[in-house]
């Protein structure tokens, strides 16, 4: 980071890092009524900000929880993101809404050349053109006289699945809580079935997934409950029903059979990554490529390969894993291989 650990280093690092430290305010938006006053349109894009708690992240003075240390994944996280610490993403700072106007393009990648492109990579929300037009003239108008959010009442809420599901023995399972917490710290989330613990997480993403090979057939009544950092319970999610049907189907089979784990390449190097799947009592209708839980690819026919050049994909390890998909809905996925990408 820039400032007093770097500082003397270089003249044109000690500039830089000035320049960033006088960047403390932001100028009037050039898109408010000529009082200074949000527009219509803007006050209808607020309404729409606040009710779809777009202030759980853009929260606060700044618009901004990046004072919390907390990590935010979108949908916009893929392999070629790069790493943190050595590891893969897990989220991304979030940015200040202030002056936003002016700070094109978006997204940690730059990918979105406007903000209508910046709402719609978010993959949990879904507006009409007028809302969009209605969000983006709010955001526009976000700057140094622009009230945040008032706080909301903290709750919890199961987001996936969002409705009550039906799930064939052997089908994977993904069950996932989103947490709303304004000026509250929460310390943990637990999932129950009925009056049942399931787990408990202390750092977000809250979700269980797995396969439902071993789960008896029968209903489940999913919840969430989170607890603040006194250990109080601050909010409970309603209960989603997941069904579990008894399923004779036999389970695909699949194992990554190129490369060989603990494989390293060099930055450049070629890569192939092929994975052997088999049925004994269907089909295989797909075959996905993860590294770690970020799905690399999907492919529907065999050879259930990829391949091309490790040039944009940062140094560092990944673990790489294959998940199987039967017609019958049985599922399976192969042990890991790791490979190593160093800098030339």
């Amino acid at each position: 980071t820039l400032g007093a650990p770097k500082a003397g280093l270089s003249a044109e690092l000690d500039a830089l890092a000035a320049y960033v430290s006088s960047l403390t305010t932001v100028p009037a938006s050039p898109y408010k009524n000529a009082d200074g006053s949000l527009t219509s349109s803007a006050q209808a894009g607020r309404a729409l900000f606040n009710a779809n708690g777009c202030a759980s992240c853009h929260s606060g003075l700044a618009f901004t929880d990046s004072a919390s240390g907390a990590l935010h994944d979108i949908g916009t996280l893929t392999i070629a993101s790069g790493q943190r610490l050595g590891e893969m993403l897990t989220g991304i700072d979030t940015p200040t809404l202030k002056g936003v106007w002016a700070t094109a393009p978006y997204l940690h990648d730059g990918s979105a050349p406007t903000l209508k492109a910046a709402i719609q990579a978010h993959a949990a929300l879904s507006f009409s053109e007028d809302e969009y037009t209605q969000l983006v003239g709010f955001m526009n108008q976000i700057d140094e006289n622009t009230a945040p959010a008032p706080p909301t009442a903290p709750m919890i809420s199961i987001t996936n699945p969002d409705s009550d599901i039906s799930l064939t023995q052997g089908d994977p399972y993904l069950i996932t809580a989103n947490v709303i917490a304004e000026n509250t710290t929460v310390s943990r989330v637990e999932f129950y079935n009925y009056e049942f613990l399931i787990n408990t997480f202390t750092n977000a993403p809250y979700t269980l997934q797995g396969s439902t090979s071993n789960i008896a057939p029968g209903i489940y009544s999913v919840s969430a409950k989170a607890y603040d950092d006194q250990g109080a319970l601050i909010a409970s999610s309603e209960a989603v029903e997941i069904t579990v049907i008894a399923s004779n189907n036999q389970p695909p089979t699949v194992s990554i059979t190129t490369p060989a784990s603990d494989t390293t390449l060099i930055q450049g190097d070629p890569y192939l990554i092929t994975a052997t799947a088999n049925n004994s009592d269907g089909t295989i209708t797909k075959v996905e490529l993860y590294n770690y839980d970020v799905l690399i690819s999907t492919l529907t026919e065999a050879p259930y390969s990829i391949q091309g050049a490790t040039d944009d994909i940062a140094p560092g390890q990944y673990s790489i894993t294959a998940t199987a998909y039967d017609d019958q809905g049985g599922v399976f996925t192969s042990d890991p291989v790791v490979i190593t990408i160093e800098a030339p």
